[in-house]
């Protein structure tokens, strides 16, 4: 008898250590942050053969579109700096 009311007591003991004692939100819990889609178009700005353009982009949610012609075998040369992300598209007017 002594054994099995130690058993449930410990027992008691463990499950009421393993639940949570308000209805407040646990500190593990990270809420994060999303990007905002653009609401408003970005415009496409022209890029001539041979123009160099340097830029800055203020903030993680900023955009610049650049449009160029070219031909096959044409060579692209880009250079950014810092932690960009750079996209080229095709968009092929045949």
């Amino acid at each position: 008898m002594i054994k099995y009311s130690l058993f449930l007591l410990v027992t008691l003991i463990i499950l009421g250590a393993c639940s949570p004692s308000s209805d407040t939100e646990l500190p593990t819990l990270a809420v994060l942050p999303t990007l905002e889609p653009t609401l408003t178009p970005v415009p496409i700005r022209p890029l001539e053969f041979w123009q160099a353009v340097n830029g800055t982009l203020v903030n993680t949610s900023q955009v610049d579109r650049w449009q160029f012609t070219g031909q096959a075998g044409d060579a692209i040369s880009l250079r950014a700096l810092g932690p960009v992300s750079v996209r080229l598209e095709r968009n092929a007017t045949i």
